[in-house]
């Protein structure tokens, strides 16, 4: 006797992984993509009190090391568009956590430090970072984080040939 199609058992779709959305085929540029965002939002949710944004709280991190920088640092540090980086230095200016100065090493710069204010804030970002870094790194291998820094420090190469500005290496 023929099975109707009450009787076929249904199949199920396949579900979803979370770190596969369909159409990615395992891209490691969308895992990373992903990854940043997930920590930036990890990160956003300890820093609520200090009511600071992503790329605020990345300022105040470079400028963590207790130097001033040129702006032109923490742009390539950040890889921010120049207006973008004012905006964000306007803001922690208006709120007292940077000071921005003429750079007495080259006058057509400005140097931008931390306030005491800043220094704090910063070393609350700095920790938040290093937890969440922590967090992640426990498992891992010496080499499963080398080859992770590898693989960062080429997606942000330039491509030979490119008219871009070269960027400067990560730190660490």
């Amino acid at each position: 006797m023929p099975r109707t199609s009450a009787s076929t058992p249904r199949r199920s779709a396949p579900r979803r992984r979370p770190d596969r959305p369909e159409g990615n085929g395992g891209s490691l540029v969308l895992a990373l993509q992903r990854a940043t965002h997930g920590v930036g939002l990890r990160l956003e949710a300890q820093l609520v009190p200090l009511r600071l944004s992503q790329a605020e709280a990345h300022v105040l991190a470079l400028l963590g090391d207790g130097q001033g920088h040129a702006v032109g640092e923490l742009q390539q540090g950040l890889l921010h568009h120049p207006s973008t980086l004012s905006g964000i230095l306007d803001r922690l200016e208006e709120r007292r956590l940077v000071t921005r100065r003429l750079n007495q090493a080259d006058r057509r710069s400005l140097l931008v430090s931390l306030t005491r204010a800043g220094r704090a804030a910063a070393a609350i970002v700095l920790e938040a970072m290093s937890g969440l870094e922590a967090g992640a790194l426990r498992t891992a291998t010496a080499d499963q984080t080398a080859g992770f820094r590898a693989v960062v420090e080429l997606l942000l190469a330039e491509p030979e040939g490119s008219t871009a500005p070269a960027r400067k290496r990560l730190p660490g």
